[in-house]
């Protein structure tokens, strides 16, 4: 079953927006461990091409103790009311998880926003994504680092993944959560009711 992901407006125009933001708070497990492989081995290879990207971090819990590498190209937001706040002044967001259960919010998210998302394979297990976004997974600091320098480079690309990510977003509207859940209790779609994009299966275990 896929979960509702409320909409949200158009972004400010690409050239007024700088950087990228990583998602999700200390106390989850494979955040601080995503953050730690983001700053630790991925961002060194980003700075080396590109020096001024800086990264922001949302969600409760952080503190620069908890970091793996102190660099003023590092802004600790925290916590934060509304994530618009956030993705109305970066060019994408990255999810580097490399452990961890279940449909990624924080990547439907910011699709929502029409932010492309750069993921790693398990940021990416059970969405629907279509084959620009599949573009957007990478399983290596060096290939997660080339698809941020991409994506915060070119414009073109960018608004490509915006406008995938809102056509993914758009199938999980409350409405087509509500005609899944009727599917899945009646085994038949209300009259009229749009068809939903299949999510992925998990892979069956050995």
């Amino acid at each position: 079953m896929p979960f509702a992901v409320p909409p949200r407006g158009p972004r400010p125009p690409f050239e007024t927006r700088h950087g990228i933001a990583f998602v999700g708070g200390h106390d989850h497990a494979p955040n601080p461990d995503a953050l730690h492989y983001l700053i630790g081995e991925t961002m060194p290879l980003v700075w080396r091409e590109d020096p001024a990207i800086t990264c922001a971090i949302v969600g409760h819990g952080w503190t620069p103790e908890r970091l793996s590498r102190r660099d003023p190209r590092i802004h600790l937001l925290g916590p934060v009311d509304d994530l618009d706040t956030v993705f109305d002044t970066i060019r994408l967001t990255v999810a580097p998880l490399r452990f961890g259960a279940g449909i990624k919010g924080k990547v439907l998210d910011s699709f929502a926003a029409g932010l492309p998302c750069v993921m790693t394979p398990t940021a990416a297990e059970g969405l629907p994504l279509t084959p620009p976004l599949q573009a957007l997974v990478a399983d290596t600091p060096a290939g997660l680092a080339e698809l941020i320098l991409h994506y915060h480079r070119d414009q073109a690309a960018s608004q490509i993944c915006g406008a995938e990510a809102r056509l993914v977003t758009a199938q999980l509207s409350g409405d087509r959560v509500i005609g899944a859940l009727q599917i899945a209790v009646t085994g038949s779609p209300q009259a009229g009711a749009p068809a939903l994009i299949p999510f992925a299966k998990e892979p069956e275990s050995a």
